[in-house]
C-alpha cells in the first residue's frame, strides 16, 4: 500500500472551508463485498467541507466522493442557549460508497448504503436534573447484510440523570427501535417484517466516601416481532463497586445477572478491560457476568493493571462460536496490562 494525503482549509471570519485528498495505490487490485474496505488498485478519495460558528449556533456540511465516484453527503447544526441545546443532522451515503478511514454517526458505523435524520436535544431547566433525548429516521437505498430489501425505520432515545442528596445520582432511560428483518418463511425464502425493541434502564450510583463507589442497575427489554418469530423479552442486574484505596491502588468489580430469550432480546454492556480497550457485551440467555480488577502505580511512570473475569451460562454445551467456540458453559480469561511512560 502506497497512501498519500493532504488538508487544505482557509477561515475568513466565522467562516472555514476545507479540502481533503487522499490517493491510495496497491500492487494488486482489491476484490471485497465489504463496503468498509477499498475496493479497486488506486484511487483518490476526496472531500470538501466548510463550517460557520457565530454565538450560540454552529453549521457544518461536508461533500465526499470515493475512489469509484460514488458520493456522501453530512450536514449538521447546532443550537445552544441558555439551558438548551439543539441538534440536527442529515446524512446520506450512497449505496456503493466506499470510505476505509471514514465512521459514520448512524444506524451503522459503516459510512455506506444509509440516509437518516437525527435531532436529539439536552435541557437543564431544572435543578440538578438533565434531560436528554434524539430521535432518528433511517434508511437504506438497497438491501443490506441484515435485511434483503431497502427499508426505513426509527430510533427514539429518552432519558433523565438526577442527582439526589448525599451523593447519590440516579438515571432512567426508555429506548425505542423499529426496522425490519428477515423473517425466513421457508429454505431460500425470506420475507421483510418489523421488528420492535422496548427497552427500559434505571441506574443508581452512591458514593460512600469520598473514594468509595456503589453503582446498582435494572435492565428490561421487550422485542415485539410480526410473521412467524416469537415475541421475546430480558431482564438484567448489575451491581459494581470500585475503591481507590490510594493514590497508587484502585481496586473494583462487577455481577452481573441476566435472562433472556435469545440474543435478539441480549443485554448490551460497556466494559472498561483496560486503558485504552472498551468492550461490549451481549449477555442472552440465562447466566452471569462477572470481573475484577486492581489498577497499581509505581513511581508515576508505571501503570499496571490485572483484571479476571467469568461469564458463564446455564444449559449449554459450548460456549461461544466460530473460531471462539470453546467446550463448557463458561470462558474465563485473565489479564494484565503495563503501561510505562518515558
Amino acid at each position: 500500500e502506497k497512501a498519500m494525503g493532504s488538508d487544505i482549509m482557509i477561515k475568513y471570519g466565522d467562516f472555514a472551508f476545507g479540502s481533503t485528498i487522499l490517493n491510495l495505490d496497491y500492487n494488486h487490485e482489491i476484490k471485497t463485498n465489504s463496503k468498509a474496505d477499498f475496493m479497486g488498485k488506486s484511487g483518490n478519495i476526496i472531500s470538501i467541507y466548510g463550517m460557520y460558528n457565530i454565538n450560540n449556533l454552529s453549521f457544518s456540511s461536508e461533500l465526499s466522493k470515493d475512489a469509484n465516484s460514488n458520493m456522501a453527503y453530512k450536514f449538521s447544526s447546532l443550537f445552544e442557549n441558555g439551558d438548551w441545546s439543539l441538534t440536527l443532522n442529515y446524512r446520506s451515503f450512497s449505496a456503493d460508497f466506499s470510505s476505509p478511514f471514514g465512521y459514520n454517526f448512524g444506524e451503522s458505523s459503516t459510512p455506506s448504503n444509509e440516509w437518516g435524520i437525527y435531532t436529539g436535544m439536552r435541557y437543564l431547566g431544572f435543578k440538578n436534573i438533565l434531560f436528554s433525548g434524539y430521535f432518528d429516521y433511517f434508511g437504506t437505498y438497497a438491501k443490506s447484510y441484515y435485511v434483503s430489501i431497502p427499508y426505513t425505520g426509527f430510533d427514539l432515545f429518552l432519558q433523565s440523570d438526577f442527582k439526589l442528596p448525599n451523593s447519590t445520582k440516579a438515571l432512567f432511560r426508555f429506548n425505542f427501535e423499529r426496522k425490519p428483518y428477515n423473517d425466513f418463511i421457508q429454505e431460500n425464502d425470506t420475507n421483510s417484517l418489523n421488528r420492535n425493541k422496548t427497552k427500559l434502564r434505571f441506574d443508581i450510583t452512591k458514593t460512600l466516601y469520598k473514594n468509595f463507589e456503589l453503582k446498582f442497575r435494572l435492565d428490561a427489554i421487550y422485542v415485539f416481532q410480526e410473521g412467524s418469530a416469537q415475541n421475546e423479552s430480558g431482564l438484567g442486574f448489575l451491581s459494581e463497586i470500585n475503591y481507590r484505596i490510594t493514590n497508587w491502588l484502585k481496586i473494583g468489580g462487577r455481577y452481573s445477572l441476566f435472562d433472556t430469550d435469545s440474543y435478539t432480546s441480549a443485554i448490551w454492556q460497556y466494559e472498561l478491560a483496560s486503558s485504552g480497550y472498551m468492550t461490549t457485551t451481549a449477555l442472552y440467555g440465562s447466566g452471569y457476568r462477572a470481573f475484577v480488577f486492581a489498577d497499581l502505580k509505581f513511581l508515576e511512570k508505571i501503570k499496571m493493571r490485572i483484571r479476571y473475569c467469568i461469564h458463564e451460562k446455564n444449559n449449554i454445551e459450548y460456549f461461544g462460536s466460530g473460531y471462539l467456540k470453546i467446550k463448557g458453559n463458561n470462558d474465563s480469561r485473565l489479564l494484565l496490562q503495563l503501561d510505562l511512560n518515558i
